[in-house]
């Protein structure tokens, strides 16, 4: 019988950005460890208007984590962007609960910081199954899908 385990979430600590590396390397493929030092610690003061939350087991494994940023909107005022959500890969633990408790977490931070929406950016990287998955789950929470993000990538410019 499969080990049932106890999911929380929290906000990723200095110590443990190190071990959430491998994960967030499922969504920023080309990011350093080095890279992603710099990028976590620039978001986790609570202070500071973004931070990390990771879903984690009661023995400390890491399963999920949403990067975000608080930003300001013209038309809504206060936005909780979820920038960066990242859920492992398989099933472990269930991923549609990780990321389910991932997003009620995003809600929750979102409310404390006075904001009046949130926003998911999917992974860009995954192919239709694993957005169609997040994009259902979204849906039934009543998240619903406006516009669509471009980018490009300027030149070998490196994140710093």
């Amino acid at each position: 019988m499969a080990e049932i385990r106890q999911l929380s979430v929290r906000p990723l600590t200095a110590n443990r950005i190190a071990q959430a590396y491998p994960l967030a390397q499922l969504s920023l493929r080309n990011c350093s460890p080095e890279a992603w030092d710099a990028y976590a610690r620039r978001h986790l003061d609570r202070d500071a208007p973004s931070g990390v939350l990771a879903v984690e087991d009661d023995k400390g494994t890491i399963f999920g984590l949403s990067v975000y940023q608080i930003a300001e909107r013209a038309d809504e005022g206060r936005c909780f962007q979820a920038k960066t959500v990242i859920v492992t890969d398989p099933f472990a633990c269930g991923r549609i609960d990780v990321a389910t408790l991932l997003i009620e977490a995003e809600e929750r931070d979102a409310a404390e910081r006075d904001c009046a929406r949130v926003e998911v950016f999917l992974p860009r990287e995954r192919g239709p199954r694993e957005t169609n998955w997040w994009t259902v789950l979204l849906s039934e929470r009543g998240y619903s899908g406006a516009g669509t993000h471009f980018f490009k990538r300027l030149g070998d410019r490196q994140a710093a």
